[in-house]
């Protein structure tokens, strides 16, 4: 809106509103930036070993700069002839489960299975400060024997 006919300089009608708008904008998007950056925590890497195993071993690296708090893990495992394979091992602390993992450590957690077959392996880890990761991977089941690609 214009101020009238006889002023037609594009002056708008509430200059101070629209700088005290662009202000709140730009502090929004600061305080968004910084909120985002506080509140990553960490970050976790899980990786499926590969190879021929007697154990399905994931392991979770904290490859952030916080130690890793709650952490919690699950290995999947399915398939097998005729499905007969439905395997998972949840560690959430406890029964030697560790709950934190310092920044650059890792920890394994594994799982044994028998049966024959492909098989199809799924790993999450995740911590009350870092975001759920996942690793997938498959294999062939011979046995207590795990060939994972």
């Amino acid at each position: 809106m214009y101020r009238g006919k006889e002023n037609m300089s594009h002056t708008p009608l509430f200059p101070k509103a629209a700088s005290i708008a662009t202000v709140l904008v730009l502090a929004c998007l600061v305080l968004s930036i910084a909120g985002n950056a506080a509140g990553q925590g960490t970050t976790l890497k899980i990786e499926i070993t590969k190879g021929i195993k007697l154990w399905v071993t994931a392991t979770i690296t904290n490859i952030g700069n916080e130690t890793a708090t709650n952490l919690s893990s699950t290995i999947s495992i399915q398939g097998g002839i005729l499905h007969r394979i439905n395997v998972t091992s949840t560690c959430h602390g406890g029964c030697g489960c560790n709950t934190t993992l310092n920044p650059n450590k890792s920890v394994e957690r594994s799982t044994r299975i028998l049966g024959f077959g492909p098989i199809d392996i799924t790993a999450s880890a995740q911590a009350a400060n870092a975001q759920k990761v996942e690793a997938t991977a498959t294999g062939f089941a011979l046995g207590p024997l795990v060939v994972i690609k």
